[in-house]
């Protein structure tokens, strides 16, 4: 990691926030452009970064390199972490991968924006069967926020009533 240049370990700590990494969101995270060049990069350069596809679109971090990554960012910078997933959701969300944008909004404490992303495919959720995944979602807001929305309190209700029958 210290080998790195300065610009590089900044895109490395700030893209940590993220499961998976293709060039645009890491744009976007890392306010900058050419990202997927340096993320060919260090694939070549085989730094524990792994490819999860045969176009080589999208990558992720090694697990211990990730949480490396992830304990810098919380020690380098504060304040930064909450912004990055606040980013990271509206990405996901214009590329129309609502659960990660949901994840990144919880992450980033985003709740308003949470909750309007999960009432958008609670309906959905619900009849997949997906009640532990709704419930989780929920258990990882504010409770005054899913009580302010009846439509959410009422699909928590739903999914907590769904998995005691089961």
């Amino acid at each position: 990691f210290k080998q790195q240049s300065a610009d590089v370990q900044d895109f490395l700590i700030k893209t940590s926030i993220l499961e998976r990494l293709t060039g645009e969101l890491c744009d976007a995270i890392a306010e900058r452009s050419g990202s997927q060049e340096l993320i060919e990069a260090l694939d070549q350069a085989n730094l524990f970064i792994v490819p999860l596809d045969q176009t080589r679109t999208w990558y992720r971090y090694h697990h211990l390199f990730s949480e490396f990554l992830s304990h810098r960012l919380r020690l380098s910078t504060t304040g930064v972490e909450g912004t990055l997933h606040q980013i990271a959701s509206r990405w996901f969300e214009n590329q129309g991968f609502l659960n990660d944008a949901i994840y990144h909004a919880l992450a980033g404490q985003d709740w308003v924006h949470a909750a309007h992303l999960i009432g958008q495919i609670l309906g959905d959720k619900l009849k997949l069967g997906e009640t532990i995944t709704i419930i989780n979602w929920f258990k990882n807001m504010p409770e005054q926020i899913v009580l302010a929305l009846p439509e959410l309190g009422l699909g928590y209700a739903w999914a907590l009533l769904l998995v005691s029958k089961l």
